[in-house]
Protein backbone atom coordinates (compact mmCIF):
# COMPACT_ATOMS: atom_id res chain seq x y z
CA UNK A 1 0.00 0.00 0.00
CA UNK A 2 1.19 3.49 -0.98
CA UNK A 3 1.78 6.18 1.34
CA UNK A 4 -2.40 7.29 2.01
CA UNK A 5 -3.07 11.03 2.54
CA UNK A 6 -2.78 11.67 6.64
CA UNK A 7 -7.39 12.30 6.94
CA UNK A 8 -7.72 9.21 4.30
CA UNK A 9 -5.55 7.32 6.52
CA UNK A 10 -7.18 8.23 9.34
CA UNK A 11 -10.50 7.51 7.85
CA UNK A 12 -9.30 4.05 7.24
CA UNK A 13 -7.68 3.26 10.61
CA UNK A 14 -11.53 4.55 11.99
CA UNK A 15 -13.16 2.17 9.42
CA UNK A 16 -10.71 -1.20 10.62
CA UNK A 17 -10.93 -0.11 14.06
CA UNK A 18 -15.16 -0.10 14.05
CA UNK A 19 -15.27 -3.55 11.78
CA UNK A 20 -13.29 -5.27 14.40
CA UNK A 21 -15.13 -4.55 17.06
CA UNK A 22 -18.10 -5.52 15.61
CA UNK A 23 -16.46 -8.62 14.91
CA UNK A 24 -15.97 -8.22 10.79
CA UNK A 25 -12.93 -8.67 8.87
CA UNK A 26 -10.39 -5.84 7.96
CA UNK A 27 -10.99 -3.86 4.59
CA UNK A 28 -7.61 -4.34 2.76
CA UNK A 29 -6.74 -0.74 0.47
CA UNK A 30 -7.85 -0.70 -3.53
CA UNK A 31 -5.58 2.42 -4.83
CA UNK A 32 -8.34 1.61 -7.84
CA UNK A 33 -11.42 2.43 -5.56
CA UNK A 34 -9.23 5.53 -3.87
CA UNK A 35 -8.75 7.01 -7.60
CA UNK A 36 -12.26 6.93 -8.08
CA UNK A 37 -12.95 8.72 -4.85
CA UNK A 38 -10.35 11.06 -5.44
CA UNK A 39 -11.79 12.02 -8.58
CA UNK A 40 -15.71 12.56 -6.99
CA UNK A 41 -13.88 14.26 -3.77
CA UNK A 42 -12.41 16.65 -6.03
CA UNK A 43 -15.79 17.14 -7.82
CA UNK A 44 -17.73 17.56 -4.33
CA UNK A 45 -15.29 20.36 -3.31
CA UNK A 46 -15.78 22.61 -6.50
CA UNK A 47 -19.59 21.67 -6.95
CA UNK A 48 -20.93 22.82 -3.44
CA UNK A 49 -23.57 20.79 -2.20
CA UNK A 50 -22.47 17.09 -1.26
CA UNK A 51 -24.18 14.50 -3.49
CA UNK A 52 -23.31 11.01 -5.06
CA UNK A 53 -23.38 11.93 -8.38
CA UNK A 54 -23.04 15.48 -10.60
CA UNK A 55 -24.95 16.25 -13.73
CA UNK A 56 -22.25 14.69 -16.71
CA UNK A 57 -20.61 12.82 -13.96
CA UNK A 58 -20.56 8.84 -14.24
CA UNK A 59 -22.12 6.61 -12.03
CA UNK A 60 -20.33 4.87 -9.02
CA UNK A 61 -19.78 1.79 -10.88
CA UNK A 62 -18.84 3.66 -14.04
CA UNK A 63 -16.12 5.50 -12.14
CA UNK A 64 -14.94 2.62 -10.26
CA UNK A 65 -14.29 0.22 -13.55
CA UNK A 66 -13.18 2.89 -15.13
CA UNK A 67 -10.17 3.68 -12.92
CA UNK A 68 -9.23 0.15 -12.71
CA UNK A 69 -11.39 -1.29 -9.42
CA UNK A 70 -12.95 -4.85 -9.94
CA UNK A 71 -15.86 -5.61 -8.33
CA UNK A 72 -19.31 -7.47 -7.59
CA UNK A 73 -20.86 -5.34 -4.92
CA UNK A 74 -19.80 -1.21 -4.31
CA UNK A 75 -21.26 1.43 -2.23
CA UNK A 76 -20.27 4.74 -1.56
CA UNK A 77 -20.15 7.20 1.91
CA UNK A 78 -19.37 10.87 1.59
CA UNK A 79 -19.17 13.97 3.83
CA UNK A 80 -18.09 16.94 4.97
CA UNK A 81 -16.76 18.05 8.09
CA UNK A 82 -14.36 19.52 10.21
CA UNK A 83 -11.78 16.67 10.97
CA UNK A 84 -12.00 12.39 9.99
CA UNK A 85 -12.86 11.65 13.56
CA UNK A 86 -15.99 13.93 13.14
CA UNK A 87 -16.88 12.38 9.63
CA UNK A 88 -16.36 8.82 10.75
CA UNK A 89 -18.65 9.48 13.83
CA UNK A 90 -21.52 11.18 11.01
CA UNK A 91 -21.32 8.20 9.03
CA UNK A 92 -21.73 6.36 12.17
CA UNK A 93 -24.70 8.01 13.09
CA UNK A 94 -26.31 7.46 9.50
CA UNK A 95 -28.02 4.01 8.82
CA UNK A 96 -27.23 4.13 5.60
CA UNK A 97 -23.67 4.92 6.10
CA UNK A 98 -23.33 2.62 9.13
CA UNK A 99 -24.52 -0.37 6.90
CA UNK A 100 -22.04 0.52 3.93
CA UNK A 101 -19.09 0.53 6.62
CA UNK A 102 -20.22 -2.58 8.54
CA UNK A 103 -21.14 -4.73 5.12
CA UNK A 104 -19.61 -8.00 5.91
CA UNK A 105 -19.66 -8.54 1.71
CA UNK A 106 -17.32 -5.91 1.52
CA UNK A 107 -13.58 -6.40 1.64
CA UNK A 108 -11.84 -3.29 0.42
CA UNK A 109 -12.10 0.09 0.35
CA UNK A 110 -10.39 3.45 -1.16
CA UNK A 111 -10.56 6.56 0.93
CA UNK A 112 -10.09 10.60 -0.91
CA UNK A 113 -10.57 13.31 1.74
CA UNK A 114 -9.58 16.90 -0.21
CA UNK A 115 -9.61 20.13 2.10
CA UNK A 116 -11.24 22.88 0.86
CA UNK A 117 -13.23 26.78 2.36
CA UNK A 118 -12.31 25.26 5.40
CA UNK A 119 -13.91 21.79 5.53
CA UNK A 120 -12.82 18.13 4.66
CA UNK A 121 -14.67 16.55 1.78
CA UNK A 122 -14.43 12.27 1.98
CA UNK A 123 -15.41 9.91 -0.23
CA UNK A 124 -15.34 6.51 0.82
CA UNK A 125 -16.01 3.91 -1.72
CA UNK A 126 -16.21 0.47 -0.42
CA UNK A 127 -16.12 -3.44 -2.28
CA UNK A 128 -16.39 -6.49 -2.86
CA UNK A 129 -13.36 -7.36 -4.89
CA UNK A 130 -13.15 -9.80 -7.73
CA UNK A 131 -9.90 -11.23 -9.04
CA UNK A 132 -8.97 -9.86 -12.38
CA UNK A 133 -7.52 -12.41 -14.69
CA UNK A 134 -5.30 -12.21 -17.87
CA UNK A 135 -5.92 -13.98 -20.97
CA UNK A 136 -4.01 -16.49 -20.65
CA UNK A 137 -5.31 -17.50 -16.99
CA UNK A 138 -9.38 -17.19 -18.80
CA UNK A 139 -7.94 -19.72 -20.95
CA UNK A 140 -6.13 -22.08 -18.53
CA UNK A 141 -9.29 -21.86 -16.40
CA UNK A 142 -11.55 -22.71 -19.48
CA UNK A 143 -9.71 -25.53 -20.92
CA UNK A 144 -9.10 -27.14 -17.20
CA UNK A 145 -13.13 -27.00 -17.16
CA UNK A 146 -13.25 -28.62 -20.72
CA UNK A 147 -10.88 -31.08 -19.73
CA UNK A 148 -12.82 -32.53 -16.51
CA UNK A 149 -15.70 -32.54 -18.50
Amino acid sequence: MQDLEPNAEQLFALANQTRAKQGLSRLAWDQALAAAALHHCKRMAVEGPIEHRYSGELDLTERAGQAGAHFSLIEENIAVGPYPARIHEGWMESSGHRENLLNPNIDRVGIAVVAANGVLFAVADYARGVSALSQAQVEALFASVVSAK
